[in-house]
């Protein structure tokens, strides 16, 4: 009885490293034919995101373009009383004066624009973070296993760093 055993567990161990070792061939195939093919990469909950987040900074573009060339033609118009010829000492004072509040102005908008920025950027990142984590178990999902092996193999191509993928499917 005990020979019939321990062939019994000779064949369940057996069984289950050609079940591990297909399971990695059969991940390392699905995720080639995956990279050989996408072309959308993200579900649509994600590129909706990434649609929203573009819009926003497209939005914020222009109107931190917008704001430039205002401040242009405000700097232009002091420039112009500056150079004028009937200028005495107090017309200097509040043309550089002006000039000074039209540069804190545009300082002030510059900043607000580097705070949505920063803040888009947070949210991206986040987002990034959460698209690639299993929200059940905190775990690096399959999106994670695809960008940690797209970075093995442009290392490998890279550098020749040799890379080994073990997977365990519970």
């Amino acid at each position: 009885m005990q020979d019939g055993a321990d062939m019994t567990t000779l064949l369940d161990i057996l069984f289950l490293v050609l079940a591990a070792t297909g399971g990695a061939g059969a991940v390392g195939v699905l995720w080639f034919v995956r990279l050989s093919r996408q072309k959308n990469p993200l579900p649509s909950s994600d590129a909706s995101f990434a649609q929203d987040t573009l819009a926003k900074l497209q939005d914020l573009t222009r109107r931190v373009a917008a704001e430039v060339d205002q401040h242009a033609v405000c700097v232009e118009e002091i420039n112009a009383q500056l150079t004028s010829e009937d200028n005495d000492e107090a017309a200097v004072v509040a043309a550089v004066s002006q000039l000074v509040d039209a540069n804190k102005r545009m300082q002030r908008q510059l900043d607000s624009a580097e705070e949505r920025l920063q803040a888009q950027a947070v949210q991206i990142e986040s987002h990034a973070a959460e698209a690639r984590t299993d929200s059940l178990t905190q775990l690096a999902n399959r999106r994670a296993l695809d960008d940690e092996l797209t970075r093995c193999v442009a290392q490998f191509a890279g550098c020749g760093t040799v890379t080994t993928v073990v997977t365990f499917d519970v």
